[in-house]
């Protein structure tokens, strides 16, 4: 009975999915990223340097196709792009800590920045955390450990879409708070994030770490 249920909602959220497509149908820069190869990948332009020290990025955000396909995954939970952009953000991560994790066998939390739970209860998951979770399964290594939960974010700010750096970092200071400075101490850490914009997201998330007493804080997104 369970499965007759199952199979006939699917059934019926094909089909008006397919009504919606038809009445309202995607744009052509939606249509293309959906079915992206590893040789449309290559032809994206590199991110610009951040200004932050420490940040590193894969793609420019400025381009219209890395901007749907951050938009796909921040919005729309787009896994299977998730799944085709984590294999990029894997490479990026062992070539940057290549020296650190296989030489010096030096070990690191992996962690995705937070958001809010009212933010969460709206969208209904973290994109952060799909992306940092995939690219932890893709390196493979015991000496990177995924860890969700070590920040949260435990105030609410306001969309900052349109706001200086200035702006951004004034609406979230102290929005971040580390659960367990014990597991935080003296630790090495990767923060993943979607993009990089004006870098106030990620410096306050920096800033939170250290004070807890981060050693290293290395931050990794898909676009700048």
């Amino acid at each position: 009975m369970h499965t007759h249920f199952k199979n006939g909602y699917s059934t019926l959220k094909r089909i008006a999915n397919t009504i919606i497509d038809f009445i309202f149908p995607e744009p052509p820069v939606t249509k293309s990223v959906r079915a992206f190869t590893d040789v449309d990948f290559a032809t994206l332009p590199q991110a610009t340097t951040p200004q932050q020290e420490h940040v590193y990025s894969l793609w420019n955000y400025q381009n219209p196709l890395v901007k749907e396909i951050i938009w796909q995954i921040k919005f729309y939970e787009n896994d299977a792009l998730v799944r085709k952009t984590a294999p990029y953000l894997k490479d990026l991560i062992y070539t940057i800590l290549f020296d650190d994790v296989l030489s010096e066998s030096r070990s690191y939390i992996m962690i995705p920045i937070p958001i809010s739970k009212q933010r969460r209860k709206e969208r209904g998951y973290n994109q952060s955390e799909y992306i940092a979770q995939e690219t932890c399964n893709l390196l493979n290594t015991t000496d990177i450990t995924y860890n969700p939960s070590l920040l949260i974010k435990h105030k609410e700010t306001k969309h900052q879409t349109g706001e200086s750096r200035k702006s951004r970092l004034m609406c979230l200071k102290d929005s971040f708070k580390v659960t367990d400075a014990n597991l935080l101490h003296g630790k090495n850490i990767i923060l993943i994030d979607d993009v990089v914009t004006t870098g106030a997201t990620l410096k306050e998330a920096v800033d939170t770490l250290r004070k807890s007493g981060a050693r290293t804080i290395i931050c990794f997104t898909l676009a700048h």
